[in-house]
């Protein structure tokens, strides 16, 4: 079966590939907390917002920036929102882990 051509005029970011992609990453992050029973409290654009400038810096590298919260027992909302690098949100998650057990 071949593969089907983007479809920008129905995408529900609209038409800009770069809003589409960042979109799609707001989608799994939400998603991935709801499945986690994490209650999610934001919206695309607050989303967006705490990204900035440095949207372009997410990844898997140890200094990529993840969004995370300052109090991981609270909800995912603005006010508990930061950008880290990710080597020190996987510290802080090992070292809370390691706390339960």
């Amino acid at each position: 079966m071949p593969k089907r051509a983007p479809r920008p005029h129905v995408w529900r970011s609209g038409p800009d590939p770069l809003r589409h992609q960042q979109y799609r990453a707001y989608m799994q992050q939400r998603n991935q907390a709801q499945f986690r029973k994490e209650e999610w409290l934001l919206d695309f654009d607050t989303w967006l917002a705490l990204w900035g400038t440095d949207y372009h810096r997410r990844g898997r590298l140890a200094d990529s920036l993840c969004l995370t919260r300052w109090d991981l027992e609270d909800s995912w909302h603005k006010d508990n929102c930061i950008l880290m690098e990710r080597r020190h949100h996987m510290q802080r998650c090992g070292k809370k882990s390691h706390e339960d057990v």
